[in-house]
């Protein structure tokens, strides 16, 4: 099945926005913090957040992953391919 690009309404493309600068907002401010705490980081502070990155790296990510992360991912991707004039190609769209 090919998710294609609609053309959606007000509401729907403020929504796709939405989700779209939650996505890039969310890694660009990680980016931020990320060089805040290398410019900072003999104080304890800036060690604690290089270490829970370090952390969260490394943490295993194995399903069952939990339902609202998988809304999210879901509202960004779908947001995504109608912001972005792009079309996924899904080989078992249910499963996502």
């Amino acid at each position: 099945a090919t998710m294609a690009a609609e053309t959606p309404s007000m509401l729907g493309k403020a929504w796709d926005l939405l989700m779209i600068t939650a996505w890039l907002g969310l890694v660009h401010v990680a980016v931020a913090v990320f060089a805040v705490a290398l410019w900072c980081l003999p104080h304890p502070a800036a060690c604690a957040v290089l270490g829970a990155y370090a952390v969260a790296g490394l943490w295993p990510n194995a399903p069952p992953h939990p339902r609202w992360g998988m809304r999210i991912a879901r509202a960004v991707t779908e947001g995504a391919t109608r912001y972005f004039p792009c079309t996924i190609d899904w080989e078992d769209e249910r499963a996502y």
